[in-house]
């Protein structure tokens, strides 16, 4: 009489770990410390626009200033990128930053100290333009420092009569246009060439002499003073610029 053969083992069925729910997967606490600085990450995009001394022909050591201030910029607030432009006229600049608060307090204490020096890169009357809180995404990839030597020119006369939330909405589009224009060029052409500005420095030199707008040093009086604040800087524009989207 012979033996009963065995029955064979059940085969055991191979676990892959990247087929695991989603919720099953663990996280390291580096993975949660990134996460948490994200969130605490609050995109904001600034606009300011300066005037330039009379004698500044060269803007090649302003534009290195920018240039050496955003790269400390990425060291000392590595999680935040910086990205935005800065366009550099004869006689004005306008320069558009998006990044964290923490960024734009930096850049406009620079912009003061700027303002109180006498070498070649000072820079004189200063405003902020405008500021956007949470803005639903970057305009810019990177951060450019471009220079301008001509633009559309403006009667003076006819400047003062424009509201300045008129103004405000011109340099709003100009720069939309010109975010654009870059991307763009960088799909097409592989450069930074812009086939038309659309902004003239007349408008950013009218803008720096507007009561209604703050100036840096005003902003940092208010920031420093939170439970001390004025509704007004801004109130006409979030009025006005309602009906204006931007990508």
């Amino acid at each position: 009489m012979s033996a009963k053969n065995p029955k064979p083992a059940p085969a055991q069925k191979h676990t892959d770990l990247s087929e695991e729910p989603e919720e099953t997967q663990t996280w390291s606490m580096l993975d949660v410390t990134l996460e948490r600085i994200r969130e605490k990450i609050l995109l904001q995009r600034l606009f300011l626009t300066a005037q330039l001394p009379n004698g500044l022909g060269d803007r090649t050591e302003l534009a290195a200033h920018y240039e050496k201030l955003s790269l400390q910029l990425s060291k000392r607030f590595p999680w935040d990128n910086v990205t935005g432009l800065l366009l550099l006229y004869p006689s004005c600049l306008i320069h558009v930053i998006e990044s964290s608060k923490d960024v734009f307090v930096t850049i406009l204490e620079d912009l003061i100290e700027l303002q109180q020096t006498s070498d070649c890169v000072s820079i004189e009357a200063s405003k902020i333009v405008f500021m956007a809180h949470s803005p639903h995404s970057r305009q810019f990839q990177q951060y450019k420092i471009l220079h301008a030597d001509v633009g559309p020119a403006r009667g003076t006369k006819e400047l003062v009569k424009e509201p300045t939330e008129t103004l405000v909405l011109q340099v709003l589009s100009s720069v939309n246009t010109i975010a654009k224009q870059l991307e763009q060029a960088k799909r097409t052409e592989g450069g930074s060439a812009l086939k038309d500005l659309g902004m003239s420095p007349d408008v950013l030199i009218s803008l720096t002499t507007r009561a209604d707008l703050q100036t840096p040093q005003e902003y940092l009086k208010l920031y420093n003073s939170p439970l001390h604040f004025s509704m007004d800087f801004g109130a006409f524009i979030a009025v006005n610029i309602g009906h204006f989207k931007f990508d």
